[in-house]
């Protein structure tokens, strides 16, 4: 056990290393092999404003430039030097649009004149190397088809498994969030393809808590390293939410092992079965209750892995900056930070701006957000989402099961009012940390609905 938890520091300072490594090195591609298709990209750019919605008057289908512009930019502007590196420095301008400063870098070789190092940039590395051999919008082309791919390579580990209601719910979860959005910017995609690979090994691992710890952990620090705080929480919820449901469809247990005191923890594959060990209601209802202590456990401690490698990543930036210019770096973090949490927006009170910061993400959802018809679309799916729960109820419910769908669920809640001015700003991308709220609907609804009601309707349909 100690050997387990001493890896777990030295693959976080491995993975560090080779993270600022493959930063660096990056900065080594010179401009002239990325020249080309940097004007191409550059052009492309131009060709449209920093934000601008695919489909009208559809704050869903808003796609943001601006921040793909400046990656772009930072990217171009990388030397040898590795503080330079750190820095993240850009060509800026206060009078015309981030896709038009770029377009002035490429072409007219202005020189950065900005930091940003308060995040990795670490997709910059990807960038210049991608430009190497194509520009931006063939990058958003393989986003699209690696997202395809990834997420049919999960729908079919979890039918392989017989998780058909975690597919449905994975599947249901991507619509609501409008994945089809995602690829059409980088800031969008990260996340996106992070999630599904850690997705995937989450599930193969999904009975081994140690293989869980150190994937959690990585994802964390990847997730920082890539992402420009859009829809980070994904990269944990989402493979945290299939691994409960899995194991508590297997056991009604997370946890693995056994309890504090030495005895196996409560197994309940068939509650129907009669124990050949008699035991006490008392002894019962004392063994369920640890594993329910221990099932909150086990979510803190992954929560906290992925916490550490995502904070740690990101603290590690602050000081590797620190130390390779000698500058104090905090102003250009605290200042930031205080907006993003207390950030005024337009002088409304506290409460209303907590209120709008969550209402805005939750009206951007598939159909909601897709004007009248999707409003009506969106009712129906409410109203009908509770008259089966209610009316084809199961007796065997779990309410310690719904209980941790519930939590999960919550938590982008919790994240859109603790960075409320960040989330009532971003709202066209943030919203997506909701894919999780939609998939523990799904899996509740699940747990309530008894499950020979749907065998009923399917084999009656398939008789007639």
């Amino acid at each position: 056990m100690v050997k387990k938890i001493l890896l777990l520091p030295v693959v976080f300072v491995f993975f560090l290393s080779l993270q600022l490594l493959l930063l660096y090195a990056a900065a080594f591609i010179p401009n002239s092999a990325i020249e080309k298709h940097y004007k191409e990209s550059a052009d492309y750019l131009c060709e449209k404003q920093v934000f601008f919605n695919l489909n009208k008057d559809i704050n869903a289908s808003k796609i943001d430039r601006y921040a793909d512009s400046i990656l772009l930019n930072i990217a171009w502007n990388f030397d040898k030097k590795l503080s330079a590196v750190l820095m993240d420095s850009y060509y800026y301008t206060d009078y015309q649009n981030e896709n038009d400063n770029l377009h002035d870098a490429v072409y007219d070789g202005k020189e950065a004149n900005k930091q940003y190092m308060r995040y990795w940039h670490g997709s910059a590395g990807i960038v210049r190397l991608a430009h190497t051999v194509c520009n931006i919008k063939q990058m958003y082309i393989v986003g699209a088809v690696l997202i395809g791919v990834l997420f049919l390579l999960l729908l079919v580990l979890l039918a392989k498994r017989g998780l058909i209601g975690e597919a449905a719910a994975m599947t249901i979860g991507m619509i609501a969030v409008g994945v089809w959005y995602v690829p059409m910017s980088l800031e969008y995609l990260w996340t996106f393809i992070v999630m599904l690979i850690i997705t995937i090994f989450v599930v193969h691992y999904s009975e081994n808590d140690h293989a869980l710890m150190i994937v959690l952990l990585l994802s964390g620090m990847i997730t920082n390293y890539l992402d420009f705080l859009t829809s980070e929480t994904l990269t944990l919820l989402v493979p945290l939410i299939l691994v409960c449901s899995i194991r508590l469809k297997r056991s009604g247990s997370i946890f693995l092992g056994t309890l504090a005191d030495g005895s196996k923890k409560t197994e309940v594959k068939n509650t129907s079965e009669k124990s050949s060990v008699k035991v006490s209601n008392n002894s019962k209802m004392r063994k369920g209750s640890d594993n329910k202590k221990a099932d909150f456990i086990v979510l803190g401690k992954f929560c906290v892995v992925w916490g550490v490698g995502y904070a740690g990543a990101w603290i590690a930036k602050w000081l590797l900056t620190a130390l390779c210019t000698g500058a104090n770096v905090m102003p250009y973090i605290s200042g930031h930070i205080e907006e993003r949490l207390y950030g005024d927006a337009s002088g409304m009170g506290i409460i209303e701006y907590l209120v709008k910061a969550v209402a805005r993400n939750i009206s951007c959802l598939f159909p909601l957000g897709f004007g009248a018809i999707g409003v009506i679309f969106a009712v129906i799916i409410i109203v009908g989402y509770l008259y089966v729960c209610y009316v084809y109820h199961g007796n065997n419910i779990s309410g310690h099961s719904i209980l941790i769908f519930a939590l999960i669920g919550f938590v982008p809640i919790v994240r859109y009012l603790v960075l409320h001015n960040h989330s009532y700003l971003h709202y066209f991308f943030t919203y997506r940390a909701l894919m999780v709220s939609v998939m523990a609907m799904c899996l509740i609804a699940f747990e309530i609905i008894d499950r020979r009601y749907i065998d009923n309707a399917f084999f009656h349909r398939r008789k007639s």
